[in-house]
């Protein structure tokens, strides 16, 4: 299920600023956003030091790039005083709540609230529609999501 603080904190963002694109978004918030030749598969990752908030995004994404935006921001905000890495590496504690948290985050973010799914859609099989879109693995949890 989609929690509302989620769903809550995206509204929020989107009200204060008037814009869900996640770029502009971290520029008024001042996060720095930093394109970068990541290794391997990481695709982004987020770090706080102090008040100061930093989002690398791994240079080679062509069409991610937005989606990842979204989600390492999903990070700051919802979980400001956790480090993903330092859980995962560090501590026998698995981050995956954390990282489906940011998803949904990133999700309700590039989608216009009229296109969210509605709550407690059962087994139907929910789709952005008209011209909203979104990355299939966020399409996919919202739907997931919305139906448990």
């Amino acid at each position: 299920m989609i929690g509302d603080w989620i769903k809550d904190e995206v509204r929020s963002l989107v009200n204060e600023y008037g814009t869900r694109d996640p770029f502009e978004l971290c520029d008024a918030l001042g996060v720095r956003v930093i394109c970068y030749p990541l290794p391997g598969r990481v695709a982004g990752f987020s770090l706080r030091y102090g008040e100061e908030a930093q989002i690398f995004l791994n240079e080679r994404l062509e069409e991610e790039l937005e989606a990842t935006c979204a989600h390492e921001l999903g990070h700051l905000r919802l979980h400001p005083r956790h480090n993903s890495y330092f859980l995962r590496e560090c501590t026998c504690c698995v981050p995956g709540r954390y990282e489906r948290e940011a998803d949904l985050f990133a999700a309700l973010l590039l989608l216009p609230e009229e296109a969210w799914p509605p709550a407690g859609a059962g087994s139907v099989m929910w789709r952005p529609g008209g011209r909203h879109s979104l990355p299939p693995r966020l399409a996919e949890l919202l739907s997931r999501e919305a139906g448990a």
